[in-house]
């Protein structure tokens, strides 16, 4: 197959596909229902649709109404969806009006803007559809407004005259707001609030046979556009709906301003709405977001030549994966190549020679430091750092060192013969298994030392990168294919694409990012301040001489002692996703914590894991000093002294952070 420099990966935004494109681009779940099963678009209750930028909210809701649905090879049959993209440039005109009519003004241009949506999808729906003209009584139509309008004088009104009196008014409306510095007068407001809404909606469905036992199902996308008073209307009509009415929300996690209605009722979830938070759910249900995953890059590549009936490889195979540690020729050449003293040992010596009182009491004299480093010596430069950090770990827990050294030998050379179980019968953990556990972290403390980027490769990681989010997915893969572009190789043709390649893409997407956040203007510099003091003890949690725990990606914190400020920086960095939250018990305790994980889309950029692992409570005063900035290189600091040689601080009775195992994913 001849790949096309056109990059399948390149479009990644909804709101720049055709209806035709949403119908044939939508990639459902592979698993059974689809996306049916995480929201049902025919239920009573009204349901809110939350998510990041880039989470898939968009395309979902677009693909659920009828303009899209309609160009698919399996429309809906139980509902109608229409199809309402919330605009700013529509809604932030009221603004410029007196106080005391924007609110009920801007709610009657939202009720005649739904209800033209409304007829105009169901105008094609019923062309669609076979059943012949559909037609309303006029007197039923009449009574939608409270005032006179411009209707015929026969017994009834078709849709398309119906669909032009509705878009009169709503040009009326539109032109006087626009040019209300002129002196233009309001026009009077002709309908009561909803009442196009709900009533027309069950009009339509009454008198329209094509639409018998069908939902007309409101898809409002981009609720973050709204202003708090519009919110509250729409809050309104969430709380109120009825009838063949349903309504379908869609906003970014940080963008609904108001759970209040109009009159001040507060809507609650499983009360007056169901909730789907889609990347929150990828996050949780790691295993559905692969399979996912695995289905979008197919039809992706498979849409580059849609005549080529050749199979693409399954994406597992697509991409290089970290040998085995054995089997990594890269680490061994690594080692070779720096000869007798690597990079590993010549940091390991020089703490030694630094710390020489404090080791000469745990058996290590001054005249042999050197011989005891090149004890820890191995071909293969990541199970060399992993003699390191035992060695470490016995340091910091006081034993005998020549013992531990010893020790340490017997299990490096027990492992390199082949042997994956401990020379030991005394219930420790084996060489291997510590391997496997800590691979990540030491692999890279060990790429740091000898001046390597860390490595980001395998679907799995590539997926797990992303963070549960399809867009920042299709972005690595699309520099990924940019790269092949600039070489003039085609890396998705010539399988599997090598580790160095997807490290690349991984650091760039991660960039950019990055770069995001930085010119967000809506995060001030104290966020992202916390964010990078954030990541910047774990950075310094995991490459620390004895890490306190394997993949450490995020902090636990009370949330009943939060410092007020901490926590509404928490909740900003949490709505924009540069934080993930989640609950989790504390251990030996009911109590629940937050568990706050940097996204990992930020991970590559500091140099951290995509796996979730480990997490450490945070005291009180580690809160303030990540989130509020106060002391916190003194805080870093102390907490360092534990993780750090000599590990002066391993051995008091006061740790100041506790470790909690968390479920890996």
């Amino acid at each position: 197959m001849v790949f096309p420099r056109k990059n399948p990966f390149g479009l990644v935004k909804a709101t720049f596909y055709s209806d035709q494109e949403i119908a044939d681009r939508f990639v459902d779940l592979p698993d059974e229902g689809g996306f049916n099963r995480l929201l049902d678009p025919g239920h009573t209750m009204p349901q809110f649709i939350l998510g990041g930028k880039g989470s898939g909210r968009t395309h979902l809701m677009r693909w659920l109404g009828w303009d899209a649905q309609r160009l698919a090879a399996k429309p809906a049959q139980e509902f109608v969806g229409i199809y309402i993209f919330c605009s700013a440039l529509s809604l932030d005109r009221f603004a410029t009006l007196a106080a005391a009519n924007t609110s009920r003004i801007s709610r009657h241009f939202l009720d005649l803007w739904i209800a033209e949506r409304m007829l105009q999808v169901t105008s094609t729906f019923c062309n669609d559809s076979e059943g012949g003209d559909v037609a309303l009584r006029t007197v039923d139509v009449a009574a939608l407004f409270d005032g006179p309008i411009d209707l015929p004088e026969s017994p009834t009104v078709s849709l398309p005259q119906v669909l032009t009196i509705v878009t009169a008014l709503r040009r009326q409306l539109d032109f006087v707001v626009n040019n209300r510095d002129r002196g233009h007068p309001l026009p009077d407001i002709l309908s009561t609030d909803s009442r196009l809404i709900f009533d027309l909606a069950s009009l339509l469905v009454r008198d329209t046979p094509q639409l018998a036992a069908r939902r007309l199902v409101l898809l409002l996308d981009e609720f973050e556009n709204l202003d708090e008073p519009t919110q509250a209307y729409v809050q309104t009509l969430v709380r109120e709906t009825h009838g063949p009415v349903g309504i379908i929300v869609g906003a970014r996690n940080y963008g609904v301003r108001t759970w209040k209605t109009i009159a001040g009722e507060v809507n609650r979830v499983t009360s007056e709405y169901r909730q789907v938070e889609l990347d929150a759910n990828w996050l949780t249900d790691h295993a559905a977001y692969r399979r996912f995953c695995t289905s979008l890059i197919a039809d992706r590549l498979r849409r580059i030549d849609p005549e080529d009936s050749t199979p693409s490889a399954p994406a597992q195979a697509m991409f290089e994966r970290v040998p085995p540690v054995r089997a990594d020729s890269e680490l061994v050449e690594l080692r070779t190549k720096a000869g007798r003293w690597s990079p590993t040992l010549r940091s390991l010596l020089s703490r030694l020679n630094e710390n020489l009182i404090h080791i000469e009491p745990l058996g290590i004299a001054a005249d042999e430091v050197e011989s005891v480093a090149l004890r820890l010596a191995s071909s293969n430069a990541l199970v060399e750092r992993l003699n390191v950090f035992l060695f470490y770990r016995a340091w910091s827990q006081g034993l005998k060192l020549h013992f531990a050294i010893d020790d340490i030998v017997a299990e490096h050379d027990h492992y390199m013969s082949g042997n994956d179980g401990t020379v030991f019968g005394d219930g420790r953990p084996g060489y291997a298994a510590i391997l496997r556990h800590r691979r990540s972290d030491l692999e890279a403390q060990t790429l740091r030392d000898y001046r390597r980027p860390v490595r980001y490769s395998g679907f799995g990681t590539i997926v797990r990168t992303s963070g549960g989010n399809p867009r920042h997915l299709l972005g690595i893969l699309g520099q990924i294919w940019e790269e092949g572009g600039y070489w003039s190789e085609d890396y998705f043709a010539n399988l599997p694409i090598a580790m160095s390649v997807q490290s690349a893409a991984a650091y760039s997407a991660s960039d950019g990012f990055w770069r995001d956040l930085e010119s967000n203007p809506q995060l001030d510099e104290a966020t992202q301040g916390a964010l990078r003091r954030f990541a910047e003890m774990l950075r310094e949690l995991r490459y620390a001489d004895k890490p306190p725990e394997a993949a450490p990606c995020g902090f636990l914190v009370d949330p009943a002692t939060l410092d007020a400020s901490a926590r509404s920086i928490i909740d900003i960095c949490v709505d924009w996703r540069f934080l993930i939250r989640s609950d989790r018990q504390a251990k030996n305790s009911p109590q629940l914590l937050w568990m706050l994980q940097l996204n990992p889309m930020l991970a590559p950029r500091m140099g951290l894991s995509v796996n979730r692992r480990g997490a450490s409570k945070l005291t009180d005063r580690q809160v303030r000093a990540i989130f509020l900035g106060d002391d916190f290189e003194l805080t870093k600091r102390d907490r360092l002294t534990e993780l750090q040689a000599p590990f002066s601080a391993s051995r008091r009775a006061r740790r100041p952070m506790q470790q909690q195992q968390l479920p890996s994913t």
